[in-house]
C-alpha cells in the first residue's frame, strides 16, 4: 500500500490505527518535550545555590531528575529545581531527564558546570553598636566567604547579653554595669578542615536615657527646677546642660502623654504627667511654646514631657512649667508664700520621692495661701474646693486644715501640703507631677438669723459647681517630685 492510497482510508480506520498508539487528538501535530540548561550558571562552595531548568511541550506534569550534580546540591522531582549549598569546588557534567505525563523523555547535557572555589572565609572587624541598660540589645556580626553553614562563638561578653551558634546574633537585656567589655568572636566555616576567623574588639555598655536633677536644681536656666515654657530650650541644650544623660546618641524626640495607672478603671485621669495647659504646645524637639490660656486658673503649671530614643525606644522624663498670670477683673487677691517668700505663686513645690513616698509642704504652715477679700457684711463666710491628680485617696492627699479667717475679715488663709505613702511602680525612680486646683468662695450677707445666712451661704457656695459659678478665685498650684 502506497502513501496516496493509506491517505484515502476511512478516517475510523485511521483513528483506530493512531488511537492504538497514543490518546492525543490523532489529527493533532504533537508538541514534543524538549528544554535546555546550558546557561546554568556556576555555584560557589559553600553558597546557597538555585537554577530552575526551561522546559516546555509533551503532557504535564512533569517528572524531573539529575545525574552528575556535584554533593550538596539535589533536585526537586516535582519542580525541577536544583538547589543546596555545593560542598565541593570542580567541574560537573549535569544532565537532566525529563519525563512527561505519557512516558515521553527528554535527556538534556547541560555541558560542563562549574563550582567555584569558596573565597576565604572572613569576618568584619568593627566595634559593635553600644549596648544601653535597660534595653532590648541585638547585634549580627558580618561574616563573608568560607563553606556554609557557619558556626559562631564569643568569649567576654557582657552577662547579659549571649550569642546565637547558628546566626551569630549577640542579643538580651541590658543589665550589666557601665564599661568596655573586651570580647572576641569567632566564626568556623563547614570546609574540610575548616577555616576560622576572628575579631576582637570591645563592646561599651552605656548607661540608659535618664534625667539628671541636678542641673535642673543649679542652672540659672531653670529657675524653678523646670524647663520653663518659651524659654527656646531644645533637646540639644537638654543634652549639652547635663539634664538628659545616657543613652545610644541616636536621635531623641519629645512628646506629652498621659501617664494612667493600670490598677485604675480607663480614663480615671492622667497619672503623674500632669496636665498639659491649653494653650501650650509641646514640640517633638522639646521646645514648649506658647501662653497659657486667660480662661484656665492662675497660678503654676507643670507637666512631664516624655523624650523617646529613636533606635531603643527608651523613654526618660522631664518636667516643665508655665505660669498663668491673668486674672479676671474683680478677683480675690490670692498669695502663696512658700520657703519665706511671699511671691511664691507663680513657683511650683518641689519635693524628692524617698522609699516610695513623698511630702511637701510642713505645718508651720508652709506653703501658706492667702484670699484677701475685705468683707462689709455682718456675716461672712469664706470656703473652697480643691482637686488633685496622680495619688492616691487611699495613700496619699491634701492637707489644707488648720484653714482660718484673716484678721478684721479680710479674707482667709490655708495651708498646702502634699504628700503620697505608696508611690505606684509607673513613677517611681524619675520625675513626675501632682497638680491641684482650687477654687474659692468669699459670701457675706447682713441677715441676722444664723441658720438663715449658712442657707444663702450654701446657695451661692455650697459646693464645688457653685463656688466656680459664684466665686471669683481660682488658683492652680503644681508639684514636681524628683527621684531620690
Amino acid at each position: 500500500m502506497n502513501l496516496r492510497s493509506c491517505l484515502f482510508l476511512s478516517a475510523v480506520a485511521v483513528s483506530v490505527i493512531v488511537g492504538g498508539c497514543n490518546n492525543r487528538d490523532p489529527l493533532a501535530p504533537y508538541d514534543f518535550l524538549n528544554g535546555t540548561c546550558a546557561n546554568m550558571p556556576p555555584g560557589i562552595q559553600g553558597m546557597t545555590y538555585m537554577y530552575q531548568p526551561d522546559f516546555s511541550g509533551g503532557v504535564a506534569p512533569y517528572t524531573w531528575e539529575a545525574v552528575g550534580l556535584p554533593p550538596g546540591l539535589e533536585i526537586d522531582p516535582d519542580t525541577g529545581l536544583i538547589s543546596g549549598i555545593p560542598s565541593e569546588f570542580g567541574e560537573y557534567n549535569v544532565v537532566i531527564i525529563v519525563t512527561d505525563a505519557n512516558g515521553r523523555r527528554s535527556e538534556v547535557a547541560c555541558g560542563s558546570f562549574e563550582v567555584q572555589e569558596a573565597d576565604e572565609l572572613m569576618l568584619e572587624c568593627t566595634a559593635p553598636p553600644p549596648a544601653v541598660q535597660g534595653t532590648t540589645y541585638s547585634h549580627m556580626p558580618i561574616a563573608t566567604g568560607g563553606t556554609l553553614p557557619l558556626s559562631w562563638s564569643a568569649t567576654g561578653l557582657p552577662a547579659t547579653l549571649t550569642i546565637d551558634p547558628e546566626t551569630g546574633e549577640i542579643s538580651g537585656e541590658v543589665t550589666d554595669a557601665v564599661g568596655f567589655y573586651p570580647i572576641t568572636i569567632t566564626v568556623t566555616d563547614s570546609s574540610d578542615p575548616p577555616a576560622t576567623a576572628e575579631c576582637m574588639t570591645e563592646l561599651e555598655v552605656r548607661p540608659g536615657l535618664s534625667v539628671d536633677p541636678e542641673p535642673l536644681e543649679m542652672l540659672e536656666f531653670y529657675p524653678d527646677n523646670c524647663v520653663p515654657a518659651n524659654s527656646g530650650i531644645d533637646i540639644d541644650q537638654l543634652i549639652a546642660d547635663g539634664v538628659v544623660v545616657g543613652g545610644d546618641g541616636s536621635p531623641i524626640t519629645c512628646s506629652f502623654e498621659a501617664f494612667t495607672n493600670p490598677d485604675l478603671p480607663p480614663g480615671t485621669g492622667f497619672r503623674g504627667h500632669g496636665n498639659l495647659p491649653l494653650g501650650i504646645t509641646q514640640n517633638d524637639d522639646c521646645t514648649a511654646v506658647g501662653t497659657v490660656a486667660a480662661s484656665e486658673p492662675h497660678g503654676m503649671y507643670v507637666w512631664i514631657a516624655t523624650l523617646t530614643q529613636e533606635s531603643t525606644g527608651q523613654k526618660t522624663y522631664v518636667p516643665y512649667c508655665a505660669p498663668q498670670m491673668v486674672q479676671p477683673g474683680g478677683a480675690y487677691d490670692i498669695s502663696i508664700t512658700q520657703n519665706g517668700d511671699p511671691e511664691a505663686k507663680f513657683k511650683p513645690g518641689y519635693a524628692t520621692m524617698s522609699g516610695g513616698a513623698f511630702s511637701f509642704g510642713d505645718d508651720s504652715p508652709d506653703p501658706l495661701v492667702e484670699i484677701v477679700e475685705p468683707c462689709t457684711n455682718d456675716r461672712c463666710f469664706y470656703g473652697f474646693f480643691f482637686f488633685f491628680n496622680s495619688i492616691s485617696s487611699d495613700t496619699g492627699g491634701i492637707v489644707k486644715d488648720p484653714n482660718q479667717a484673716l484678721p478684721n475679715k479680710m479674707g482667709m488663709s490655708h495651708p498646702l501640703q502634699v504628700f503620697e505613702n505608696d508611690i505606684i511602680d509607673g513613677l517611681r525612680d524619675r520625675f513626675w507631677v501632682v497638680n491641684t486646683e482650687w477654687h474659692y468662695c468669699l459670701y457675706g450677707t447682713d441677715t441676722p438669723d444664723e441658720e438663715a445666712a449658712a442657707a444663702e451661704n450654701e446657695a451661692q457656695c455650697g459646693d464645688a459647681d457653685l463656688a466656680m459659678i459664684n466665686g471669683n478665685g481660682s488658683l492652680e498650684f503644681g508639684v514636681i517630685v524628683r527621684p531620690q
